[in-house]
Protein backbone atom coordinates (compact mmCIF):
# COMPACT_ATOMS: atom_id res chain seq x y z
CA UNK A 1 0.00 0.00 0.00
CA UNK A 2 1.19 3.47 -0.87
CA UNK A 3 2.41 5.74 1.90
CA UNK A 4 0.04 8.68 2.60
CA UNK A 5 2.92 11.19 2.36
CA UNK A 6 3.84 9.84 -1.09
CA UNK A 7 0.23 10.17 -2.24
CA UNK A 8 -0.07 13.70 -0.84
CA UNK A 9 3.18 14.69 -2.53
CA UNK A 10 1.83 13.32 -5.82
CA UNK A 11 -1.35 15.35 -5.45
CA UNK A 12 0.67 18.40 -4.48
CA UNK A 13 3.03 17.93 -7.44
CA UNK A 14 0.12 17.70 -9.89
CA UNK A 15 -1.32 20.84 -8.33
CA UNK A 16 1.97 22.63 -8.90
CA UNK A 17 2.09 21.33 -12.47
CA UNK A 18 -1.41 22.60 -13.18
CA UNK A 19 -0.62 26.02 -11.70
CA UNK A 20 2.56 26.16 -13.78
CA UNK A 21 0.59 25.46 -16.96
CA UNK A 22 -1.62 28.46 -16.20
CA UNK A 23 1.32 30.63 -15.19
CA UNK A 24 3.40 29.88 -18.29
CA UNK A 25 0.39 30.68 -20.48
CA UNK A 26 -0.04 34.04 -18.76
CA UNK A 27 3.68 34.84 -19.02
CA UNK A 28 3.62 34.09 -22.76
CA UNK A 29 0.60 36.38 -23.19
CA UNK A 30 2.35 39.22 -21.36
CA UNK A 31 5.51 38.76 -23.44
CA UNK A 32 3.43 38.78 -26.64
CA UNK A 33 1.77 42.02 -25.56
CA UNK A 34 5.19 43.57 -24.91
CA UNK A 35 6.35 42.52 -28.37
CA UNK A 36 3.27 44.24 -29.81
CA UNK A 37 4.38 47.43 -28.11
CA UNK A 38 1.82 47.44 -25.31
CA UNK A 39 2.83 49.08 -22.05
CA UNK A 40 3.25 46.87 -19.00
CA UNK A 41 0.38 47.07 -16.55
CA UNK A 42 0.76 46.36 -12.84
CA UNK A 43 -1.04 43.03 -13.34
CA UNK A 44 1.48 42.11 -16.05
CA UNK A 45 4.38 42.85 -13.73
CA UNK A 46 2.91 40.54 -11.09
CA UNK A 47 2.56 37.76 -13.65
CA UNK A 48 6.17 38.21 -14.76
CA UNK A 49 7.37 38.18 -11.16
CA UNK A 50 5.52 34.91 -10.61
CA UNK A 51 7.25 33.64 -13.76
CA UNK A 52 10.60 34.61 -12.26
CA UNK A 53 9.62 32.68 -9.11
CA UNK A 54 9.05 29.60 -11.29
CA UNK A 55 12.50 30.06 -12.80
CA UNK A 56 13.84 30.43 -9.25
CA UNK A 57 12.34 27.01 -8.43
CA UNK A 58 14.04 25.58 -11.52
CA UNK A 59 17.35 27.05 -10.36
CA UNK A 60 16.83 25.40 -6.96
CA UNK A 61 16.52 22.06 -8.75
CA UNK A 62 19.60 22.78 -10.83
CA UNK A 63 21.51 23.56 -7.65
CA UNK A 64 20.54 20.21 -6.21
CA UNK A 65 21.72 18.35 -9.31
CA UNK A 66 24.85 20.41 -9.95
CA UNK A 67 25.83 20.75 -6.30
CA UNK A 68 26.28 24.52 -6.63
CA UNK A 69 25.25 27.52 -4.57
CA UNK A 70 23.61 30.62 -6.00
CA UNK A 71 22.37 33.89 -4.48
CA UNK A 72 20.92 32.53 -1.23
CA UNK A 73 18.87 29.86 -3.02
CA UNK A 74 18.67 26.37 -1.59
CA UNK A 75 17.81 23.10 -3.32
CA UNK A 76 14.20 21.91 -3.06
CA UNK A 77 12.11 18.90 -4.03
CA UNK A 78 9.62 21.10 -5.90
CA UNK A 79 12.53 22.77 -7.64
CA UNK A 80 13.92 19.40 -8.69
CA UNK A 81 10.61 18.52 -10.31
CA UNK A 82 10.42 21.88 -12.12
CA UNK A 83 14.05 21.42 -13.19
CA UNK A 84 13.14 18.13 -14.86
CA UNK A 85 10.43 19.85 -16.88
CA UNK A 86 12.85 22.64 -17.81
CA UNK A 87 15.43 20.11 -19.06
CA UNK A 88 12.77 18.50 -21.26
CA UNK A 89 11.97 21.97 -22.57
CA UNK A 90 15.61 22.63 -23.42
CA UNK A 91 15.77 19.33 -25.26
CA UNK A 92 12.58 20.11 -27.21
CA UNK A 93 13.87 23.57 -28.14
CA UNK A 94 17.11 21.93 -29.29
CA UNK A 95 19.29 24.48 -27.45
CA UNK A 96 21.29 22.07 -25.32
CA UNK A 97 24.43 22.66 -27.41
CA UNK A 98 24.38 26.39 -26.66
CA UNK A 99 24.21 26.05 -22.86
CA UNK A 100 27.38 25.94 -20.78
CA UNK A 101 25.77 25.59 -17.35
CA UNK A 102 22.11 25.06 -16.56
CA UNK A 103 22.12 27.15 -13.38
CA UNK A 104 23.64 30.09 -15.24
CA UNK A 105 21.23 29.66 -18.15
CA UNK A 106 18.19 29.74 -15.88
CA UNK A 107 19.60 32.64 -13.86
CA UNK A 108 19.93 34.60 -17.11
CA UNK A 109 16.27 33.89 -17.91
CA UNK A 110 15.24 35.03 -14.43
CA UNK A 111 17.30 38.22 -14.78
CA UNK A 112 15.67 38.95 -18.15
CA UNK A 113 12.20 38.66 -16.63
CA UNK A 114 13.17 40.98 -13.80
CA UNK A 115 14.62 43.45 -16.32
CA UNK A 116 11.36 43.39 -18.29
CA UNK A 117 9.41 43.92 -15.07
CA UNK A 118 11.60 46.93 -14.34
CA UNK A 119 10.83 48.11 -17.89
CA UNK A 120 14.40 47.69 -19.12
CA UNK A 121 14.99 46.71 -22.72
CA UNK A 122 15.58 43.00 -23.35
CA UNK A 123 16.77 41.88 -26.77
CA UNK A 124 16.02 38.17 -26.47
CA UNK A 125 12.34 38.47 -25.57
CA UNK A 126 11.35 36.04 -28.33
CA UNK A 127 13.65 33.34 -26.91
CA UNK A 128 12.20 33.94 -23.47
CA UNK A 129 8.67 33.68 -24.85
CA UNK A 130 9.50 30.45 -26.72
CA UNK A 131 11.01 28.97 -23.55
CA UNK A 132 7.88 29.70 -21.50
CA UNK A 133 5.61 28.50 -24.29
CA UNK A 134 7.45 25.19 -24.55
CA UNK A 135 7.77 24.87 -20.77
CA UNK A 136 4.00 25.20 -20.52
CA UNK A 137 3.59 22.55 -23.22
CA UNK A 138 5.88 20.24 -21.25
CA UNK A 139 3.83 20.70 -18.07
CA UNK A 140 0.59 20.29 -20.04
CA UNK A 141 1.85 17.15 -21.76
CA UNK A 142 2.60 15.54 -18.42
CA UNK A 143 -0.89 16.28 -17.13
CA UNK A 144 -2.51 14.91 -20.28
CA UNK A 145 -0.33 11.80 -20.26
CA UNK A 146 -1.10 11.16 -16.60
CA UNK A 147 -4.79 11.50 -17.29
CA UNK A 148 -4.69 8.67 -19.81
CA UNK A 149 -2.12 6.37 -18.23
CA UNK A 150 -3.49 6.12 -14.68
CA UNK A 151 -6.86 4.34 -15.02
CA UNK A 152 -6.24 2.12 -11.98
CA UNK A 153 -6.68 5.13 -9.70
CA UNK A 154 -10.41 5.17 -10.42
CA UNK A 155 -12.46 2.30 -9.01
CA UNK A 156 -15.04 2.49 -11.78
CA UNK A 157 -13.95 2.77 -15.37
CA UNK A 158 -16.28 3.92 -18.10
CA UNK A 159 -16.26 0.45 -19.64
CA UNK A 160 -17.71 -1.08 -16.48
CA UNK A 161 -20.25 1.63 -15.74
CA UNK A 162 -23.88 0.72 -16.17
CA UNK A 163 -25.91 2.62 -18.68
CA UNK A 164 -29.48 2.40 -19.96
CA UNK A 165 -28.48 0.16 -22.90
CA UNK A 166 -27.02 -2.52 -20.61
CA UNK A 167 -30.51 -3.44 -19.40
CA UNK A 168 -31.95 -4.15 -22.87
Amino acid sequence: MEDINTRLFGISEKGHTFRYVLLTTKVVQVLQNIQKGNKLQERDKKILLRGSELIKKIIEGALLVEGKTCDNLSPSREGLSAYGYALSTIKTLNILHSIDGFTDFFKKLMDQIIDITNEKSVEEIDKLKRFFLELGNTFRGDLIEDRYTQPEEYPFSRRNALNALSFI
